[in-house]
């Protein structure tokens, strides 16, 4: 029998750095080493179609490590994907990077406000999962959101009215 620990960030190739959201999101368990927190809504587009926008918020004090470091500045990598729960089919997804500056004018205002990430998809009626992502690629941190959400048919009428 051998012993295998998890290679350091700071060892990782390009192609390691890259691999290494898309392994997390596959993971059962959520990697809570970044704290964020998520929004999401739903607008109606069309008789079939809804709008879903969601907003990714990272407290400021999750940087305070790379800036601990010296870091100038570092780039957040945001990777989803959001699933139907009937089919557990993947039916829209994500993968985006964020260039954050560290310097001491900016540290001063991220202490007053999250850094915030948004995206959008377009989606049915229906019951969905989301996983979402996010790794400070200076020190490798990663942070997992994941929840369910519902569309509701807004073209049916609600089964209270009576009729």
């Amino acid at each position: 029998m051998g012993y295998y620990a998890n290679k350091v960030f700071s060892k990782f190739t390009a192609l390691d750095k890259e691999r290494q959201p898309e392994d997390a999101l596959m993971l059962g368990d959520p990697i809570t080493d970044l704290t964020i927190a998520m929004e999401i809504d739903y607008f109606q587009l069309d008789r079939a179609e809804y709008f879903v926008p969601i907003v990714v918020k990272i407290p400021d004090r999750e940087l305070a490590l790379a800036k601990r470091f010296g870091a100038e500045h570092t780039l957040i990598d945001f990777v989803s994907e959001v699933k139907d729960t009937t089919s557990c089919m993947p039916v829209s997804n994500v993968r985006d990077k964020v260039d954050v500056k560290l310097s001491d004018a900016t540290a001063a205002e991220l202490a007053r406000r999250p850094i915030e990430y948004n995206s959008a998809f377009t989606l049915f009626p229906g019951t969905y999962s989301i996983k979402f992502l996010a790794r400070d690629d200076e020190t490798g941190r990663i942070g997992t959101y994941q929840t369910t959400f519902t569309i509701p048919d807004l073209k049916k009428p609600p089964e209270s009215v009576a009729r």
